[in-house]
């Protein structure tokens, strides 16, 4: 809801500046006002004095404004549906490139929408989704991760606990989807997109299935991606990127912050990930930030469309906009990144703890890392639902650019090929389930 509300104070106005100049500047001014009202709770009360009341009051005089601003341009030929809600057709942008799948628990009953380009959407009851279950899975998923960082016996009841959910989360949800994109013909090994809702937002189901080694999982038939909103993954698609140069490598910024060695957060395999992007990449297409501090780090993202962060982060449950990345001298919050209006961001790989996880208090406010760089403008995002192994980044990170040069389009529209690749090959490895199944793929 927050990032969808702001996204609105970010309408794209060109169409409008060359009908109405004045009234454009005007929106823009209360725009940005009203943007900024809305980003305050993350700042207010730690150095301002304001009282919430105060705050609110001039939040909804802003809103006044910006409403008033709205209907006069509501009045100009051309633009009677300016800020209205999209219909379908319009909404259907959003499946350009695969089919989009809303998935929705309900008290009563629970149903998966499948949008596809063209033609009606196409609705399924999930008789066996019920939204008290999800929540059991949510808690019994976390207890299990929370067992694989134990003992080895401890270790073995926690993959035990993964699979019987990623088993669930296939039958009661993955598979009847699934079986309507084969009868539809939807090619295997095409993309997919979730859009999960309540918490079943909070759970695997990119990687779900059977996981009994006779029967196909989810993996083995598409490439699963996620968006938090329809408006979201419309946004992604909607920014038309400059067309690489096949011949061309495109620039990566790499944030290194491993830390101390010898003490307890020190991350022994940051630098090892970071030789071998440049091995793949080459060195003068990688732009390497080793321990710099914020203020660098924001300066180089405005002007790099690829960025890689290898560095500890944190979601902050009960302040969204506060969840950061661990730099050298201060934590970069999703508020920094926001506020700094990167220009034309395309690809965030995001080799760090939890940067795709959401709130069990709030599993419908999808407010995390990867969704967060998803709205500011990356129109492709890697993430991870909690901590990922240290040794896991130096391979992921080879296998995913490795795959993004050498294959089609040479940019940011191979991410999710890339990491389904990537993710593929560290199975092969034979290392446990809670390793693979963390790593997700958001947006276009």
């Amino acid at each position: 809801m927050l990032l969808s509300q702001i996204a609105r104070y970010r309408t794209a106005l060109d169409s409008l500046r060359e009908a109405d100049p004045k009234l454009e500047e005007e929106f823009k001014g209360v725009s940005l006002q009203l943007e900024a009202s809305a980003l305050l709770p993350s700042t207010v009360g730690r150095s301002s004095n304001m009282t919430a009341e105060l705050e609110a009051f001039k939040y909804w005089k802003i809103a006044e404004q910006w409403r008033n601003c709205i209907t006069k341009i509501q009045q100009l030929e051309g633009f009677e549906d300016f800020l209205k809600p999209p219909k379908y057709p319009t909404l259907q942008q959003a499946a350009v490139n695969g089919p989009v799948v809303i998935v929705n628990l309900g008290l009563n009953r629970s149903h998966a929408l499948i949008m596809q380009k063209i033609g009606d959407p196409i609705t399924l009851e999930l008789v066996d989704a019920r939204p008290e279950v999800f929540d059991g899975h949510v808690t019994a998923f976390l207890d299990a991760v929370h067992l694989t960082e134990k003992t080895e016996s401890e270790e073995a009841r926690g993959i035990k606990m993964l699979t019987q959910i990623l088993s669930q989360l296939w039958r009661t949800v993955a598979s009847p989807v699934v079986e309507q994109l084969q009868i539809i013909g939807w090619q295997r090994l095409s993309r997919i997109w979730w859009c999960p809702t309540s918490s079943l937002a909070l759970l695997p189901l990119h990687a779900a299935g059977p996981h009994d080694g006779r029967q196909e999982n989810l993996p083995d038939i598409y490439i699963s991606s996620y968006t938090s909103t329809i408006s979201a993954l419309m946004k992604s698609l909607a920014r038309s990127p400059v067309q690489p140069d096949p011949e061309d490598t495109p620039k990566l910024l790499f944030v290194a912050q491993p830390g101390i060695k010898g003490l307890s957060r020190y991350l022994p395999s940051v630098m090892e990930e970071l030789k071998g992007v440049v091995e793949v990449i080459g060195e003068k297409s990688v732009t390497q930030l080793v321990n710099k501090k914020s203020d660098v780090v924001l300066a180089e993202m405005q002007r790099h469309r690829w960025v890689h962060f290898a560095c500890h982060g944190s979601q902050a449950q009960d302040a969204p906009f506060d969840s950061s990345l661990e730099l050298n001298d201060k934590y970069l919050t999703l508020l920094d990144i926001i506020q700094a209006r990167l220009p034309d961001a395309q690809l965030a790989f995001l080799a760090i703890c939890q940067s795709a996880k959401g709130d069990q208090t709030r599993p419908d406010e999808t407010l995390h890392l990867g969704s967060g760089l998803q709205f500011v403008g990356f129109r492709s995002v890697i993430g991870t639902m909690y901590s990922m192994d240290d040794q896991d980044g130096p391979f992921l990170a080879k296998e995913v650019y490795g795959y993004m040069l050498k294959h089609e389009h040479n940019d940011y529209s191979d991410a999710a090929k890339a990491l389904h690749n990537a993710v593929k090959n560290l199975k092969k490895k034979g290392v446990a389930v809670y390793r693979w199944i963390n790593y997700v793929h958001i947006g276009a």
